[in-house]
């Protein structure tokens, strides 16, 4: 197989498209599209985004997407790093060592355990809590000039920072597209009045939640990542997996809420890139 760049630049050319005009079509900068066409891989953000963008890319050209991702894999991309440092070995101890006195347990032992109990308390009402209060349905009014006029602002914004970003699937494209229009300068208004109805929620079923519970973290790395570096998203993925796990602890206690799903959620935070994702799915049936 000719080298990728080379397949999409002799195509691009045979069917005299300028690169701006994939730029507009695609949503990919032309800086990243020649990076691709040029294999300057240490352009691009990471291999997640070089796969997004030879996906789009190739689709756009007509090519097989899938072909390319794969060639890029095989011949690029480096193997994952394990996730979990091992353990160091343990140092022995001095055969003479003088034997040390016990200390009485201190005052912050008590106090760390009182912490962890009100930690539990709270889980536990959190998990319990009822969902019957709504918020009060707000009034409908018609638009006015200065509204149709932000309105039209948000388009602009939205063009500026370029919509939202291909390589987030279903999940943070929103947070995502949130952090470039901040960082470009522009605000966001947030509406507490305002409501959004999922009719059709996360399964207790694993068979048919996991994939969602994989694309969320896997999104959510990703986030972390590319706007806050690699340390922060190593850092997010513990807590999270902490915190999803001190909740299937309190769930046990509460047989109506699913601990097996909140232990997937720990797994899947820890390790966000294992199982298979709603994108991944979606690609296996062809859409």
């Amino acid at each position: 197989m000719a080298d990728i760049g080379s397949l999409l630049r002799e195509t691009r050319i045979r069917n005299k498209i300028d690169i701006t005009t994939v730029e507009d079509a695609t949503k990919i900068r032309a800086k990243y599209l020649r990076a691709l066409e040029n294999e300057e891989w240490s352009l691009l953000p990471g291999p997640t985004y070089v796969k997004t963008f030879l996906r789009t890319y190739a689709q756009y050209l007509g090519l097989d997407p899938h072909l390319l991702v794969e060639e890029y894999s095989a011949r690029f991309e480096e193997p994952e790093e394990l996730e979990v440092a091992a353990f160091a070995p343990k140092r022995r101890l001095p055969e003479r060592a003088r034997p040390r006195r016990r200390r009485p347990p201190r005052r912050g032992y008590g106090v760390a355990l009182l912490l962890l109990a009100f930690v539990g308390f709270l889980l536990v009402l959190g998990l319990t809590g009822g969902e019957d209060d709504q918020a009060p349905e707000p009034a409908r009014t018609t638009a006015t000039e200065p509204e149709r006029e932000r309105a039209r602002a948000r388009r602009e914004a939205a063009a500026e920072v370029g919509y939202l970003n291909p390589a987030f699937f279903v999940y943070y494209d929103e947070c995502d597209f949130c952090k470039r229009l901040a960082d470009a300068g522009w605000r966001t208004l947030y509406v507490p009045t305002a409501e959004a109805v999922h009719h059709d929620q996360l399964s207790t079923d694993l068979s048919a939640g996991l994939p969602r519970i994989v694309e969320f973290h896997r999104n959510r790395d990703l986030y972390m990542r590319k706007h806050h570096g690699r340390t922060a998203a190593w850092m997010v993925r513990r807590l999270t997996a902490w915190s999803y796990a001190l909740r299937a602890l309190a769930a046990l206690a509460v047989p109506s809420r699913p601990a097996r799903v909140y232990w997937v959620h720990a797994r899947q935070a820890l390790l966000p890139r294992r199982g298979e994702s709603l994108r991944d799915r979606a690609e296996r049936s062809g859409y």
